[in-house]
């Protein structure tokens, strides 16, 4: 039970760390956003890593917060697709007349 609650934790902890990477800093300089929710994934896979290491001196945090990545990122893709067809349906300059 103790793994089941570990692996929803990491799952909100990479979901709003995701976030704040998005909208803060990627969001205003990648121009495609199915590499920003990727990196943005990424990244908060690494700094709460990294966080966990550090104040547990165990690797736990590898495992716990993996899968939360993973259900981070697959939605992150759909969204930046959702967004990517957004962009493409305004962008007049890719039509043909």
């Amino acid at each position: 039970m103790l793994i089941i609650a570990a692996v929803i934790g990491g799952f909100i902890g990479v979901w709003i760390m995701q976030a704040l990477i998005d909208w803060g800093i990627l969001s205003r300089v990648m121009d495609d956003p199915l590499k920003g929710k990727i990196l943005s994934t990424v990244a908060a896979y690494f700094i709460l890593v990294l966080l966990s290491v550090l104040n547990s001196n165990s690797v736990n945090g590898f495992f716990v917060y993996l899968p939360g990545a993973v259900l981070v990122g697959i939605i992150g893709i759909f969204s930046a697709r959702k967004i990517q067809a957004r962009i493409d349906a305004l962008d007049e300059s890719s039509t043909f007349e």
